[in-house]
């Protein structure tokens, strides 16, 4: 109808392969500086020739197989493909008199095929889970047991398996020659995202315009692996998930001085004085950002706090979490229920624009930001191991501040 709209999309992007990780094993290679040895500068080093000895070389392809022996290595799925998401979205239009228009509007997204990086040499969970029954029943860590190494001196000098000894565990791996083999960009990844948006508008008439946006949004992604020896990806909030997001601004310009509504007849000095005054505020509100917790499981219960107790020194009840033995799996991270702390702050400006000619105006300003110094505060501390496990150090925007200014247009 003259008043009320329909409408929809759908798209569907591609993304490209080029902008993920690669691995040139062989092909790149970095030759260290020895700037002194217990202090002595080395014979024949200088300034004009600080590697006497000469270049290390990259092997290239010569070794085959033979690559990087001894050492940790990586490689990109040969069988990678192009990540995609399909986005559409549907919406209803409605003016409503006084020129005010409402937008309600659902909008989604689906990725697929989004790269993952997987670890192919981790140690088999069966000898994991042996290891730790054997730790916990008699104190003995068997996989970090010193044995013979088999690949003394058949690796390059400098690997870091180039020793006479090696623990238990390195030779349990699948390809015990390497330390870690890790498979980059799989396209076995993908999100969901799922938005409910509404809007409310007034275009700028009378001196007065208003825009107000209401986000309620959540985002779920399967894009890693909790612990190496894991089969299926693990499903969670993503990390910059923000469910509720609220903006309001607004532009008024004061009905004083010549040709307004109050004192419009006002002229010379005093109309000057009065006329150009403009109001301006923007008001933004959002949700926290989802935890990541390391190095702890969960007790079972939630880590969320009543809003009266919690404070900087103590975000979350760190009681509910107890530190992460060795050789037992993660099953904690990112938290559903507890959040960093959002947004909450409000801009002021008032602006006085005098007609000083024909095509000069004087333009005076009065800015504060974050006007109630309302502090938004980082996320706290979320590392078990870390004696502030729990507390908040930082925040992410500045203290209330005041801007004052002129400007000449012309």
């Amino acid at each position: 109808t003259d008043r009320t709209v329909l409408r929809g999309g759908y798209g569907l992007f591609y993304g490209a392969t080029t902008q993920l990780s690669e691995a040139s094993l062989g092909f790149n290679i970095n030759t260290p500086f020895v700037g002194a040895v217990s202090n002595v500068i080395p014979a024949g080093a200088t300034l004009s020739n600080p590697f006497p000895t000469g270049l290390l070389v990259a092997p290239g392809s010569s070794l085959g197989i033979g690559t990087l022996l001894g050492s940790g290595i990586s490689f990109v799925d040969p069988n990678r493909k192009q990540p995609f998401a399909h986005q559409y979205q549907a919406s209803i239009q409605q003016e409503l008199p006084g020129r005010l228009l409402l937008d309600a509007a659902y909008v989604g997204a689906l990725g697929r095929d989004v790269a993952v990086n997987i670890q192919l040499n981790a140690i088999p969970l069966e000898f994991i889970q042996q290891a730790r029954q054997t730790l916990v029943a008699t104190g003995v860590d068997i996989l970090a047991q010193a044995v013979p190494n088999p690949f003394f001196r058949l690796v390059p000098a400098g690997a870091s398996l180039d020793r006479s000894t090696v623990d238990r565990g390195q030779l349990l791996r699948p390809f015990p020659q390497f330390t870690s083999v890790a498979q980059l960009n799989s396209s076995i990844g993908s999100y969901r995202y799922d938005a409910f948006q509404f809007k409310a508008s007034r275009r700028f008439s009378e001196g007065f315009s208003l825009l107000a946006s209401y986000t309620f949004a959540k985002q779920l992604e399967q894009t890693r692996f909790l612990n190496d020896q894991d089969t299926e990806l693990l499903k969670e909030l993503s990390d910059f998930d923000i469910p509720h997001r609220l903006v309001i601004s607004s532009s008024y310009e004061l009905p004083f001085g010549p040709g307004r509504r109050f004192l419009g007849n006002a002229s010379g000095i005093g109309g000057k004085l009065l006329e150009g005054f403009q109001l301006n505020a923007i008001y933004q509100a959002q949700s926290g950002l989802p935890l990541t917790i390391s190095n702890a499981v969960s007790t079972g219960q939630s880590a969320q706090l009543p809003e009266g107790e919690r404070s900087v020194d103590r975000w979350f009840d760190t009681t509910a979490f107890r530190r992460l033995e060795r050789y037992e799996l993660v099953t904690t991270s990112r938290l559903s229920d507890v959040r960093s702390p959002g947004r909450n702050t409000f801009d002021l400006s008032l602006f006085k624009t005098t007609r000083i000619t024909e095509g000069v105006r004087l333009q005076l300003r009065a800015e504060g930001f974050n006007l109630f110094n309302r502090s938004e505060f980082s996320s706290p501390v979320t590392n078990f191991d870390s004696p502030n496990f729990g507390r908040i150090q930082s925040t992410n925007i500045f203290n209330r501040q005041f801007q004052f200014g002129a400007k000449l247009l012309f």
